[in-house]
């Protein structure tokens, strides 16, 4: 029978959890052909049982766990807290109970042993009706002195189901530390609220200390908790703290509402409580802990992306749970829960973006369809709260190995900031977060305007470290570089931004003689060396030129810097080749500042950081396609300055290669406005290197064009553009 439960969703966290307590009650104890999937939100089983039956083997068969916790000082273990429910259950006849009564048992058993071995005189308080306020000092540093050997024992002499409990709670990491698993708080608490005595009232409430009347009301409060059914018995006079939010209680607890109690189904509480034995019943038996943090499923450390909480405090985590669309037997789902510690290369994924990359193909091959991500934040210093964060849907990510690729660089950012934290202003840590959060987009949707969010966001990154220089110095940290050239397959979105920004951080010398080769144009934006392929910060650098009102002027002031150096030291072509070069009618719409300047600007910073010594790159440039635009009018002007500005031999009809020697004066006549005598001296210019340029007329076209076309002159462009434009063809040159 197919039945929906639609009082179980997978929001809020609480309701989810409900759901896996449902499932393995009835799996374990009543019907173990049980299957679940789930279907808009709502928990659906297959299973032998109509509901009725399945609210009859709650309210006469239902076995509770041992959800019990000793080392907390109100669990009902200790004479300065005593649980009047714990005594009711645990002298109960009822079979249903005989579990839940006989580790009750043990356990006082246990703390009275300890107690004698060290000399503690328990009992005599154990006989008070109230302790003093010494007594309870007393009574409280015996009980944290000997918490860790009362976990141990009663982990070792227990029975299963209280292990699996207790694992969720506690655990001693290979120190004997008690560590804690973030979904439980601090050992099954949160803040002041102690959910395993919560749980013990409930219980007894709802299925102890009941006659006929109350019977029913139970009865309705199940129904509503599984199935919604209407009932005006609710609680409001306890709290199901964290797991369900909406029903706290306090100020602005939802629109309109104000109010200082929670509303509660006890239901709720006792079917949450047993989810989260599922949520952890798998995990190996081991005291595994990574950077603090316990090993749990599903479970990392707090990424930034959406979250307002604080990443750095030690109890912000995310929290993934899994939602299956396909029917799964309850071992299925207890292996879901098993693997849930995703593995990112070979070690566990730390924090919710690892999470999102590694996820895909655990999903895949388990069936789950999507998860939903929660934070588990601590608030005013106390409590702490789960907030559903959004869904993410499982998917192959053709881009996963591009992913994993920039980890050494994240790597190595966060070691930097982690060393560095004290000295770092709040700009670095609102720049690291950006790219977590590019990254994190990415991987949720990996189209080319989130590609192009990542390495712009590297960008800017590496734009912040250059302006800290002494502190780069000093502290190691190299300028980012080396990433993977396969991210311009995926940046590429053929726009005249992407095209523009990866010719100009290109530009490299390449020239084999001369008294110096002067770099890559990388120099000229950040002070850097380069040597051997591989750049460092130098402090000595004094090519650093990009500055001025706005882009153009950044460029000419790289270009003119440039071309003073080949002066300087005698360079035989102009220092500023590119292996990608642009199309004439790219350059149109670059004089014409048709492109966001802003954008150009940020990718250009982020493309430094691609490696362009690589096959990769150059089998990247060699596939490019020219990009499809709109007839342009053709830039006479710009073609015939240009081919004063050649970084190589041009090359003509028969191969033949003439050497063209610059006028740099022609940028000065530019950048003044005189664009018709800039034309006219590169045209002398052509003359006296035995070539034939056209005759036209160059018109200034407005107050800045000259500055425009001075700019243009970095760009590389093809040759044969050029040439076709600019030299008469005569019959036989063969161009």
């Amino acid at each position: 029978m197919n039945i929906s439960m639609p009082n179980c969703r997978t929001e809020p966290f609480g309701s989810a959890l409900k759901a896996l307590g449902v499932i393995k009650l009835i799996g374990e104890q009543k019907d173990p052909t049980i299957k679940s999937y789930w279907e808009n939100g709502e928990l659906n089983i297959e299973t032998t049982l109509t509901k009725d039956q399945i609210v009859s083997f709650f309210m006469e068969e239902y076995s509770p766990s041992p959800i019990l916790a000793p080392w907390l000082s109100q669990s009902g273990f200790w004479p300065s807290f005593k649980s009047n429910d714990m005594e009711d259950i645990k002298n109960s006849k009822l079979k249903r109970f005989e579990s839940l009564s006989d580790n009750i048992n043990k356990i006082e058993s246990i703390i009275k042993q300890i107690a004698s071995y060290k000399g503690f005189e328990l009992v005599k308080l154990q006989g008070k009706k109230k302790l003093e306020k010494e007594e309870k000092k007393k009574l409280e540093k015996f009980r944290n002195e000997n918490k860790e050997m009362l976990i141990t024992i009663c982990r070792n002499q227990l029975d299963d189901r209280y292990v699996y409990w207790s694992d969720s709670a506690v655990i001693l990491d290979s120190e004997g530390e008690v560590r804690y698993p973030p979904i439980n708080g601090t050992g099954g608490n949160d803040a002041r609220l102690e959910f395993t005595h919560t749980f013990i009232e409930m219980v007894a409430e709802m299925l102890l200390k009941i006659g006929n009347k109350d019977k029913l009301i139970s009865s309705e409060l199940l129904d509503n908790s599984l199935f919604g059914a209407f009932t005006d018995n609710l609680k409001n006079d306890v709290s199901a703290g964290k797991f369900m939010p909406g029903f706290i209680g306090g100020v602005n607890q939802d629109e309109g509402i104000e109010s200082d109690k929670s509303i509660t189904n006890p239901w709720d509480i006792i079917l949450f409580m047993e989810g989260i034995t599922m949520w952890t019943s798998s995990l190996d038996r081991k005291s595994e802990v990574t950077d603090s943090l316990p090993i749990s499923p599903f479970t990392v450390k707090l990424s930034k992306p959406y979250s307002s909480a604080d990443p750095s405090k030690s109890k912000s985590v995310e929290l993934w749970f899994p939602i299956w669309e396909n029917p799964a037997s309850l071992d299925e789902i207890k292996t879901i829960f098993k693997e849930g510690r995703s593995d990112i290369r070979k070690r566990t994924a730390s924090n919710g973006l690892e999470f999102v990359e590694s996820v895909n193909s655990l999903g895949v091959d388990r069936g789950i369809k999507e998860f939903v991500r929660y934070s588990l934040s601590e608030k005013n210093g106390q409590a702490t709260f789960l907030i559903p964060l959004g869904k993410y849907k499982v998917k192959l990510n053709k881009y996963y190995d591009l992913i994993l690729d920039l980890r050494p660089l994240l790597s190595t950012i966060d070691f930097f900031m982690g060393k560095n934290k004290d000295k770092l202003p709040p700009s670095f840590k609102i720049a690291r977060d950006e790219i977590e959060k590019s990254i994190f987009d990415f991987t949720v949707l990996a189209d080319k305007y989130n590609a192009k969010k990542v390495i712009i966001s590297i960008g800017k990154f590496e734009r912040l470290l250059s302006l800290h220089l002494p502190l780069m110095s000093e502290s190691d940290m190299p300028p980012l570089s080396g990433i993977s050239p396969k991210w311009l397959d995926v940046i590429d979105d053929n726009t005249i931004e992407i095209r523009i920004a990866l010719a100009i951080s290109s530009i490299m010398d390449n020239n084999r003689n001369g008294l110096k080769n002067i770099g890559s144009i990388r120099s000229n934006l950040e002070s850097i060396e380069e040597k051997s392929g591989k750049c460092s910060w130098s402090k000595e650098n004094n090519e650093t030129v990009w500055t001025g009102n706005n882009i153009y002027e950044k460029i000419i002031n790289t270009l003119y810097r440039r071309l003073l150096n080949a002066e300087k030291y005698n360079l035989y072509n102009l220092p500023i080749y590119s292996t990608f070069k642009l199309s004439i009618s790219e350059i149109y719409e670059f004089i014409h500042g048709n492109f966001d300047a802003n954008l150009l600007e940020e990718l250009i910073f982020g493309l430094l950081t691609i490696n362009k010594n690589s096959n990769e790159f150059s089998n990247y440039v060699s596939n490019l396609t020219e990009k499809n635009v709109p007839y342009v009018p053709v830039p006479f002007d710009f073609s015939l300055l240009k081919m004063v500005f050649l970084p190589e031999d041009l090359e003509i009809g028969n191969k033949e290669k003439v050497h063209i020697i610059p006028e740099f004066g022609i940028i000065q006549l530019l950048k003044s406005g005189r664009v018709e005598d800039a034309c006219r001296l590169a045209k002398n210019r052509l003359l006296s290197s035995n070539l034939k340029p056209i005759n036209t007329i160059f018109p200034n076209l407005e107050s800045n064009y000259g500055l425009k076309l001075a700019a243009a002159m970095l760009l590389p462009v093809r040759q044969k553009d050029l040439i076709n434009i600019v030299l008469i063809k005569d019959k036989g040159d063969g161009i």
